[in-house]
C-alpha cells in the first residue's frame, strides 16, 4: 500500500513498498508535487537534489560528511515532514526524510518518538 510524503500541507509525493528495519523505514519514492514554484518548493528541491548527490558521493575514497547538511538545517529541525500511512494516519518524520535516489529512487525516514512529539 502507498504512503504519501508531505511538508506541512504540502504533498511531495508517493512512497511504494514501504518496509521497516531496525526503526527505519524504506520505500521506492515518486516525487508528484503540482506545486507552483515559489521559494519554499525551489528549496526543498534543492535537499532533495543534494540528498542525492550525497549518497553518490559517498562511494568516494574521502565522503563528505554529515556537516554537509548543515545549509539544510531549516529542512531538517523544522519538524514539518510527514508520511501518511495507507490508514490515512499522519506520522512524523524524525529530522528529515532521506532522497537516497533523489526525486525517484530509495527514501529512507525514522518516525519522531511519541514522547517527543508536540
Amino acid at each position: 500500500m502507498p504512503h504519501y510524503l508531505y511538508f506541512g500541507p504540502t504533498y511531495i509525493g508517493r512512497v511504494d513498498d514501504v518496509f521497516e528495519h531496525q526503526g527505519t523505514y524504506f520505500g521506492e519514492f515518486q516525487l508528484e508535487t503540482n506545486c507552483e514554484m515559489d521559494n519554499e518548493m525551489d528549496r526543498l528541491f534543492l535537499f532533495i537534489d543534494f540528498c542525492r548527490e550525497w549518497f553518490d558521493a559517498q562511494t568516494q575514497s574521502s565522503p563528505p560528511d554529515a556537516s554537509y547538511f548543515d545549509d539544510f538545517e531549516d529542512l531538517i529541525t523544522n519538524g514539518c515532514w510527514t508520511i501518511m500511512n495507507e490508514s490515512k494516519q499522519q506520522h512524523v518524520i524524525a529530522g528529515a526524510p532521506m532522497f537516497n535516489g533523489g526525486r525517484c529512487g530509495e527514501l529512507s525516514w525514522t518516525l519522531t518518538p511519541p514522547s517527543e512529539r508536540g
